[in-house]
This record gives C-alpha cells, sequence and structure tokens, in this order.
C-alpha cells in the first residue's frame, strides 16, 4: 500500500517535471509571439526556471533508487533466504536474511536485489569455511552480520576481506562463528574506510594483538569484543583507533591491562566496559587523559579497594560507574570515596570490614 503510494507520488512528480521543464525549453525554441508566454504568466525568471529544473531532477534521481529497492517475489528466492523492506534498520533499505543454506543461495538471493539500494545481509547457520573474497561485490551493503556460521576465514590467504565493500560498509558482527579450532590469527578490515561498528562477540580469540588494528580503520567508532575468552591483549591494540567512542571487551581473560593501549589522548572515548575479566585493579593512569569517558564499567571482577589516585579525577565527570559484583573493602582507604562529592551513579555493595557488609556504596557517599 505504501510503496504504491510512493510510486504514484513519483509518477506525479515526474509529469510535473517533465511539463514544468519542458515547457520552459520550448518557449525558448517557439518564435515571438503577442500571446502571453508561460514565463510571463508564472513571473518567474529564467535563472530560477534552471534551478528549479534542477532541484526536480536531482530529487528524482535521488527518489527512484529508493522506490525500486523493494524485496523481489518469494517465489523467485532460495527456501534459506528471506527479505524485508518495511521493519529494517534506520539506514537500511532491504535487509536479507539467509539461514542454513549455501553461500550459492545467498548469491542467488542478492541477485534478485536491486544493487542501488542500502542493504543489511545477515548470515546465521551457514558453513562457510573461507569466505569468499568476492562474494558481496557490487552490492551497496551497509550491515553485514555473519552468525553461528562454521567461518575460517573473511578471505583466502593474499586475498582482501570483502573486497567490494571498503566504501560501503558500516557495521560488521561476527558472532559464534569462530571457534577453537578456527580461531583468527588476526582480522584485517583496514581497507574498510567507512565502518563504524564492530562487533565480534562469543567467539574462540585467545590473543588479540597490536596487528588486528595497526593501521585502522579510523572510522571504527564503536567496537563490541566480549565474551572471546580473550587472555592477551597487545600493549598497543586500540592505539590507532583515534576517533574510538565505545570499547567493550567484558566476559574475557585479558589479563593485566596498561593506558598505551588506548588512544592518547583518546578525546572520544566515552564508554569502556570491562565487566568479568578477572581484574584485581587497573592501572593508575588507565582512565587520564579521557576528557569525553562518561560511562566505566567494572562489574564482576576480584577488585577490592578503589586508590584515590586512580579513580578521583575520573569519577568527577563520569554518569555512571559500575564496580557490582566486586569483594570491596570499604576500610579507611576508601573513605576519599565516601567524601567525594560526584554526580555519578556508583553502583557497587561492601563485602567488609565488620558492619559494612552489604552496604551500598551510594549510601556512605551520602552519608545515609
Amino acid at each position: 500500500m505504501l510503496a504504491s503510494r510512493l510510486m504514484h507520488a513519483l509518477l506525479v512528480l515526474i509529469s510535473f517535471a517533465l511539463a514544468f521543464c519542458g515547457a520552459k525549453e520550448n518557449l525558448f525554441k517557439a518564435e515571438p509571439r503577442n500571446e502571453v508566454t508561460t514565463e510571463e504568466a508564472y513571473k518567474v525568471p529564467s535563472v530560477m526556471y534552471k534551478k528549479t529544473c534542477g532541484l526536480l531532477f536531482l530529487l528524482l534521481g535521488y527518489s527512484c533508487p529508493a522506490l525500486s529497492s523493494k524485496c523481489p517475489s518469494l517465489q523467485v528466492f532460495p527456501e534459506s533466504c528471506q527479505c524485508e523492506d518495511n521493519f529494517v534498520e534506520d539506514g537500511v533499505d532491504l535487509e536479507i536474511t539467509c539461514t542454513g543454506g549455501s553461500l550459492d543461495e545467498v548469491k542467488s538471493a542478492l541477485s534478485q536485489v536491486d544493487k542501488l539500494g542500502r542493504l543489511e545481509v545477515v548470515l546465521d547457520d551457514i558453513k562457510i569455511g573461507t569466505l569468499p573474497s568476492r562474494l558481496f561485490q557490487g552490492w551497496n551493503i551497509v550491515r553485514l552480520d555473519i552468525s553461528h556460521c562454521e567461518l575460517d576465514s573473511l578471505a583466502a590467504p593474499g586475498e582482501v576481506a570483502l573486497a567490494g565493500l571498503e566504501d560501503t560498509l558500516e557495521e560488521l558482527i561476527i558472532a559464534s562463528s569462530f571457534s577453537e579450532d578456527n580461531e583468527p590469527a588476526k582480522l584485517d578490515i583496514s581497507h574498510l574506510r567507512r565502518i563504524k561498528q564492530l562487533d565480534v562477540s562469543f567467539n574462540a580469540i585467545t590473543e588479540l594483538g597490536n596487528d588486528w588494528f595497526e593501521n585502522g580503520p579510523t572510522s571504527l567508532t564503536h567496537i563490541i569484543l566480549s565474551n572471546n575468552g580473550i587472555e592477551k591483549i597487545g600493549d598497543r591494540a586500540f592505539a590507532n583507533l583515534v576517533n574510538l567512542r565505545q570499547l567493550w571487551l567484558d566476559g574475557n581473560r585479558s589479563g593485566p591491562l596498561k593506558r598505551s593501549m588506548l588512544p592518547r589522548p583518546a578525546s572520544n572515548l566515552e564508554d569502556i566496559q570491562l565487566d568479568n575479566n578477572a581484574l584485581t585493579g587497573v592501572p593508575e593512569d588507565l582512565f587520564s587523559e579521557m576528557p569525553a569517558l562518561k560511562d566505566v564499567s567494572l562489574r564482576t571482577n576480584g577488585i577490592a579497594r578503589l586508590p584515590e589516585n586512580t579513580y578521583k579525577a575520573i569519577l568527577s565527570q563520569l554518569n555512571t560507574f559500575d564496580i557490582r559484583g566486586n569483594p570491596l573493602e570499604c576500610d579507611n582507604q576508601m573513605d576519599w570515596l565516601f567524601r567525594s562529592k560526584v554526580n555519578a551513579a556508583v553502583l557497587g555493595r561492601c563485602e567488609g570490614p565488620s558492619g559494612r557488609e552489604g552496604t551500598d556504596l551510594d549510601s556512605l557517599m551520602n552519608g545515609k
């Protein structure tokens, strides 16, 4: 219903553009006459005609691809794939989801849709192995989700991963797809110049070296690396991602953290999640030179105390500081916190000493 109305509106716009701009062109060709011309009747100068016609045809140029980006008949689609053009993410025209089929069926599904439309492609429960480098070349894929697939690599050795998506892909999700038998040594996406969000969660990744993001891409703003079992992170793993705003490393065993892992300054970093990493503490300078930082989560670690030199300065700018699930000893070494006047929501509970067991940090800070 909506599509037909939009198509009707487009036809009306085309008719008007042809009539309006065609009328003006005929005026230039016609012999001078005594009757009132179209230009005189509308009192529109020639320059305005040209600008108006230009805008009309520019609008048509943007409208036609959008209206043509509609799902084809299901009869021509592989059984393992579905197409959605109504309930899609912002900035997406079509969503193609292929479940449990083959890459040939994925390619067949793609061949049925408009290449100009902004696509979200979801691959679920597919035995991929090595993803063909140019599988998606030629399509305007802005969001790619590979979940619950048996994935060995995004490209064969010597080939470029996700070739053809360098200037289109904005979000990449790889979830529950790399197993212990096919653990990636490196994920090279430095050539994806428009990518902003990367979610690589629930995979088997033991080590995240400096070479993962050594060459960017600097367009990356959001990284989620949750629940991968990461045991080691390179000293400069994220240092070159100068536009990073969100970093989630929860659910790993990453070992000691270093300030050098992050950009310096980390001018845009707003959100850090380090939950469930078996941390007993963090470096004194971990949160230094982070003027935009608003949310820090260190839930479910082994942190017993919060040193003043580490946390006092940053607490004054945070919205939320979550330290729940840690064995906090709220003794005199933590008095600085209880005297602090901060606007942040400080979430946590004391395990000791005697008399303060089970007491919320927030209540002690507010003198309750």
